[in-house]
């Protein structure tokens, strides 16, 4: 009794860790430049790096930028996500994309690829000679059941617009960063700091972590419930 006990909570125990695995893919942010001058465009792409399969009702993307250096110019989206509804809201700051899927079983997949590629153009005015321009990516994801969670990205364009000189290597022990473009020196502290969306953010990627926590949690509470009743039935075991 107690063997066919501990197997069958082993395998709701392995059940839970395998789902914790499952549930980390997340949305990432690319862009085909890393460095742009004012007038210049870059495309940013949002990428599923891993397919996400569940029992799923609504997928609702917002890319947020800060208007004062970025201007949406067009958007394209990616060959799998066709039934999907784009639009710049830059009122608000964001350009967003949707999914509902209004079917009893939901949508039982979300294709891995580029959800949809999107251009800016750095505005004119902008003078500085360095300056970062935060992205930050926010994907709410519900099933079914109307359970939702949150999976977030974050990047970040270097505005240059120096002279392009000689590249200098970055010393040791200070805060400064090589311009690639133009090859001079900068503070990145400074330049990430000046102008930001949602916060001081830059180059973090926390893609996915709501899903992978709530997994582990999960994981840990079973793992702990199985220890419980092994111990219990042991113990009536014992006492037989």
């Amino acid at each position: 009794m107690i063997r066919k006990t501990i197997s069958i909570l082993f395998a709701i125990t392995m059940f839970f860790s395998m789902t914790t695995v499952a549930m980390a893919e997340s949305f990432q942010i690319y862009k085909d430049k890393s460095v742009v001058s004012s007038g210049e465009t870059v495309t940013i792409s949002i990428v599923l790096d891993e397919a996400m399969n569940g029992e799923f009702r609504n997928i609702q993307g917002q890319l947020s930028y800060d208007t004062d250096l970025l201007t949406y110019v067009s958007h394209q989206g990616g060959e799998q996500y066709s039934g999907y509804t784009y639009a710049d809201m830059a009122d608000r700051k964001y350009f967003t994309f949707s999914y509902t899927d209004f079917t009893d079983d939901g949508l039982s997949e979300i294709s891995k690829g580029t959800v949809v590629y999107v251009k800016f153009k750095v505005n004119d005015e902008v003078t500085e000679e360095h300056l970062k321009a935060a992205l930050m990516l926010t994907v709410n994801v519900q099933d079914i059941k109307g359970r939702t969670d949150d999976l977030t990205s974050a990047s970040s364009v270097l505005i240059c617009n120096e002279e392009q000189q000689e590249s200098a290597d970055s010393q040791d022990g200070n805060d400064e960063e090589v311009c690639e473009k133009c090859g001079k020196k900068y503070v990145a502290g400074e330049a990430s700091s000046t102008r930001a969306v949602n916060g001081d953010i830059d180059n973090s990627q926390t893609g996915g972590q709501g899903y992978q926590n709530n997994g582990l949690l999960i994981a840990a509470i079973v793992t702990a419930m199985a220890a419980v009743c092994v111990f219990i039935v042991y113990r009536r075991k014992c006492r037989k």
